[in-house]
């Protein structure tokens, strides 16, 4: 079975992201990444929860996906790792959205 997430090497840094779109379960935008964090359990277990909103109605969504030893050191030393990412590192949104995204998200407090 395929994976349906990828991880992608931006200029700051690797971040995990879904290989397609997420689409929001209330009003079908396609949803965001806002950030990542990889834990290793003591029974020796790592796995990446990977954080997505909605920026048109705020929808919340957590995916905790299994991640291999390679995979959590890369995404451990990312400088991005646990880190609110702004929206222009993932790449997912054309233009015109992350235009308005981002003049919102600075009305926000985010950057």
């Amino acid at each position: 079975m395929e994976r349906f997430w990828i991880i992608r090497d931006t200029e700051h840094g690797k971040v995990i992201v879904p290989k397609k779109p997420i689409l929001c379960p209330i009003c079908g935008e396609v949803m965001l990444l806002h950030d990542f964090a990889c834990y290793k359990h003591t029974s020796g277990f790592k796995h990446a929860d990977i954080h997505v909103k909605c920026p048109y109605c705020s929808f919340w969504a957590t995916f905790g996906v299994p991640i291999s030893e390679e995979e959590f050191e890369e995404l451990t030393k990312s400088p991005l790792h646990k880190q609110i990412l702004k929206w222009e590192l993932t790449n997912l949104v054309d233009e015109e959205v992350r235009g308005d995204l981002e003049a919102r998200l600075k009305k926000w407090g985010y950057w």
